[in-house]
């Protein structure tokens, strides 16, 4: 099947430019429509294919959070739609990739019918959260990332289970990987997880090369069972 890459386009119709308005982070699907998530104009806006174009579908944003005190260009970076399994089924998370409260946890967000509720996600350790995706049980996946000129690069993967997750509740995790540049890795920034048919669930990671000669763009498969 062949497959073609095209620019968002606003409820006009018209290509969505500037970089502010414009820095696309993450996806999730729900039904036919595509939740899209956005940094520096921090929000999260919904769209659909119109005449073979991805057209938002609103001139209003399904969620805003330019009242949320994020830092710029660490908004929203990962969307995670939860699934029937969830206690919190049709909810979307929204998590900033950088987000730390008083109490050095990272704030993460809950929106049920464009309410949004606030909780947490204890320390990351310095990582910056990348994406998210639910499991079919209900628990959430979350991949992190770090880069420092003395660290070097890093991802992490953690699960959080789903009967935790609720307004106001702090999130800990079971570290699943950890993993350093002398792996097979690069910018990881997007992951998907799908059931398989013995009953394990493949979990997808892919890296964005950001158009640089210096980066890779990969495909990473794991198996949880």
């Amino acid at each position: 099947m062949g497959a073609r890459t095209g620019h968002l386009r606003d409820s006009d119709g018209a290509r969505i430019k500037r970089k502010r308005n414009a820095d696309s982070e993450s996806i999730e699907v729900d039904g036919d429509e595509f939740l899209i998530s956005f940094e520096r104009n921090d929000r999260v806006e919904r769209f659909a294919f119109n005449e073979g174009e991805l057209t938002a579908q609103s001139s209003e944003p399904e969620i805003d959070f330019m009242d949320a005190d994020l830092l710029f260009n660490k908004g929203p970076e990962g969307l995670a739609l939860a699934p029937p399994a969830s206690p919190i089924a049709g909810s979307l998370l929204v998590l900033p990739e950088i987000a730390i409260n008083a109490k050095d946890n990272t704030r993460i967000f809950l929106i049920k019918d464009r309410e949004r509720k606030e909780l947490a996600i204890q320390g990351v350790n310095g990582f910056g959260i990348t994406d998210a995706a639910f499991m079919q049980n209900g628990d959430l996946l979350v991949l992190e990332r770090k880069y420092s000129i003395f660290f070097g690069l890093g991802i992490q993967l953690a699960k959080y289970n789903g009967e935790t997750i609720a307004e106001g509740s702090v999130l800990v995790g079971e570290l699943l990987l950890s993993v350093s540049g002398d792996h097979e890795i690069d910018n990881m920034e997007g992951i998907t997880v799908s059931p398989m048919p013995d009953g394990s669930t493949r979990i997808t990671l892919i890296s964005d090369n950001n158009f640089s000669d210096d980066q890779r763009t990969l495909l990473l498969e794991f198996r949880y069972q």
